[in-house]
């Protein structure tokens, strides 16, 4: 069963959320309290209803027992707010937002999953809260400004940063997006290149991370290193696939609700 919610997040903007609850008629009487609650954070310009990387990981959760929020970041498809103006601090907002929601609901349980940006911004946000149970992340960026630099010619950020805005065609059409995007980036890096700055130290619940070694978008040595960092990991490669798994989506979202569940 699932069902559409709408949250605050700052400035009191509503964010869409989608619940969906476990197919397993035998925690039907189970208070929430009780029950597991997995909330899901899309890539970067995406939404809630990504089939690939959303839908599909919600549908094998619920088939493992296990209910799921996934949601819209601030200016995304169904949200309200101004995706030209979207930061990282934003994001991690409005995750911030989406738990404290799911702890109005009742339940305690909480843990979390992010695709690519969405795993950057659940990182941070278990790197400041204990109470999160476990993280499964995919193709997770750890470090924006260098990965934007990476894909990105040195012109173009040049140009970004003098003109201050910059359109991106890729992200459902024509986005522009402001150049504060990384300006506010550098304050949530989580492992930069030479490890001076090593935020997922900080991190001690479980974490999961998966990754195509064919990325174009963000290597796998992102997530390799990141599995040397991270004081309780499990790291899953998939050979020869992308960033956004295609090849195994389906086995990935498997392998996610697994680990969850266990």
């Amino acid at each position: 069963m699932e069902r559409d919610v709408y949250f605050s997040t700052t400035n009191n903007d509503k964010l869409l959320g989608k619940i969906r609850l476990a197919n397993s008629s035998d925690q039907e009487d189970d208070p929430l309290s009780q029950r597991e609650m997995v909330i899901l954070s899309h890539s970067y310009g995406s939404h809630l209803d990504s089939k690939t990387t959303m839908q599909n990981v919600a549908t094998a959760l619920s088939d493992r027992g296990i209910d799921s929020l996934r949601y819209s970041f601030w200016g995304c498809k169904g949200s309200e707010g101004d995706f030209k103006k979207n930061t990282i601090t934003q994001y991690i907002k409005d995750l911030e937002s989406a738990i404290t929601f799911s702890k109005t609901l009742g339940y305690h349980n909480i843990s979390l999953y992010g695709f690519s940006c969405g795993g950057h911004v659940a990182l941070n946000v278990a790197k400041n809260d204990p109470s999160i149970k476990k993280v499964a992340v995919v193709g997770a960026v750890l470090d924006y400004p260098a990965q934007r630099a990476r894909r990105l010619s040195e012109i173009v950020m040049q140009t970004w940063e003098r003109e201050g805005v910059l359109e991106f065609p890729n992200y459902g059409g024509a986005r522009e997006v402001e150049y504060s995007f990384i300006e506010d980036a550098s304050q949530h890096i989580l492992l930069n290149k030479d490890a001076t700055i090593n935020e997922l130290a900080r991190i001690h619940c479980p974490v999961l991370l998966l990754h195509g070694t064919e990325d174009r978008e963000v290597p796998y040595s992102q997530s390799q290193r990141a599995a040397d960092h991270l004081s309780n990991s499990t790291l899953q490669l998939y050979q020869g696939d992308d960033h956004w798994l295609r090849g195994n989506y389906q086995n990935a979202a498997e392998n996610i609700a697994k680990w969850f569940s266990e």
